[in-house]
């Protein structure tokens, strides 16, 4: 049986048919209940989670820019794209692109920073979150 051809008032009696132990069904959705728990984090574990994939990102670091970079977040805790590649291409010979990327990942993947899309649409502000900026400039003076 094809789980898109099932009715949606049915949906809740094939899970039962299932036998599956902590799903439920509601409107759209079918949820799992330890993985939505799991993804409901404290605030202390989000900034441990956080810590950690920050030290893994600096661990792949062989020329001291990403350490530079977030260094310089944890000075002037607001840039655009534009400044930062300047002030980078003052002891690194890097590209506008390379350093869009940097950033970018910063923002996404780690989550310390915020962006400040302008109302013109011209260039993006990169903000250092204020909840983590103590924590960036520990680890990027402690860690090799």
């Amino acid at each position: 049986m094809k789980f898109s051809k099932i009715k949606k008032k049915s949906i809740f009696q094939f899970l039962q048919e299932l036998n599956l132990k902590n799903v439920f069904y509601q409107g759209k959705g079918i949820y799992n209940v330890p993985y939505i728990l799991n993804l409901m984090r404290s605030a202390a574990d989000l900034k441990n989670e956080i810590e950690k994939r920050l030290r893994n990102y600096l661990s792949r670091d062989k020329n001291g820019i990403r350490r530079t970079l977030l260094n310089i977040f944890v000075k002037t805790r607001s840039m655009t794209i534009a400044e930062t590649h300047a002030k980078l291409k003052e002891k690194f010979d890097v590209s506008y692109q390379s350093v869009a990327s940097m950033v970018g990942i910063i923002a996404s993947k780690i989550g310390i920073l915020h962006v400040i899309k302008s109302k013109d649409n011209d260039q993006n502000c990169y903000k250092l979150k204020d909840q983590y900026a103590d924590m960036v400039a520990r680890v990027v003076t402690t860690s090799n």
